[in-house]
């Protein structure tokens, strides 16, 4: 494992978004960076907690 995201508050109001920046600008989204080493990786996002009982995710791979 790389790590969790940030918890959230949970505002009791859903929010939507197609636009990673805008998420990762607003603290109502779980946000984290993780850094591995160069080479073939899998990487597998799992939805822990969630007051709707669903997620979604973005990722972004850059260099350092």
């Amino acid at each position: 494992t790389c790590g969790s995201t940030t918890t959230v508050p949970n505002l009791g109001n859903s929010v939507w978004t197609n636009n990673p920046a805008v998420a990762y600008a607003d603290a109502r989204w779980s946000s984290g960076r993780f850094y591995v080493a160069p080479g073939v990786h899998t990487i597998t996002i799992v939805v822990t907690a969630s007051p709707w009982g669903s997620g979604g995710a973005f990722y972004r791979f850059g260099r350092c």
